[in-house]
């Protein structure tokens, strides 16, 4: 998995790609809370 690829948001949180939602098991559309 390629962190640098996921974004943080203004709200403080990880968004992640697609396909890195699908690559660590997320729902689409998840965010994770830091």
């Amino acid at each position: 998995m390629s962190l640098a690829r996921v974004k943080i948001g203004t709200n403080g949180r990880l968004i992640v790609p697609a396909k890195l939602r699908k690559e660590i098991g997320l729902s689409d559309g998840m965010t994770v809370v830091i």
